[in-house]
């Protein structure tokens, strides 16, 4: 038998489950949700929530409020990074180093047609220390990483 991977995120507000099995799609209470195709960073809608600073990256010096249409902070990394899955945003950052946070967003996005990589642009395990997250439609993925890294950027802590 094969292995299969499931993930789900629940919204008990708003009473929304999002949820992905590998090679299965992504879905928001069964009904398919797709990222969206903005490709315009300037035009796009980008969050970041989680810590304002970890020991990979000091968030403050993200250059992002000039370069994009809009940057909201929501206060819940797994809710915006729903959003990407969902089309509303094009992006999402997650400064910080916890696995769980990321872990069921990581499969849902890709199943949605997105991208998820560390803040500098690399794959991660997620059983264990993550260094941050980059999260998008996969189009403005790259610029991303671009303004990103701009930032002042520490492995040594």
């Amino acid at each position: 038998m094969g292995s299969h991977w499931l993930a789900v995120i629940y919204d008990p507000f708003q009473d929304r489950m999002w949820y992905a099995t590998k090679n299965g799609g992504a879905f928001c209470n069964d009904i398919q949700i797709h990222v969206n195709d903005e490709t315009d960073l300037a035009q796009a809608v980008i969050a970041s929530s989680g810590p304002t600073t970890n020991k990979y990256v000091d968030v403050p010096k993200y250059d992002l409020q000039s370069k994009v249409f809009r940057l909201m902070q929501l206060s819940s990394s797994q809710y915006e990074a729903m959003l990407v899955a969902s089309g509303k945003f094009a992006g999402a950052i997650y400064p910080g180093f916890s696995p769980h946070d990321m872990a069921a967003v990581k499969l849902i996005i890709e199943e949605a047609g997105g991208k998820i990589t560390d803040l500098f642009g690399n794959d991660q395990s997620y059983d264990q220390e993550i260094r941050g997250a980059v999260i998008s439609n996969g189009e403005i993925h790259d610029e991303l990483l671009e303004v990103i890294n701009k930032a002042q950027f520490s492995s040594e802590n």
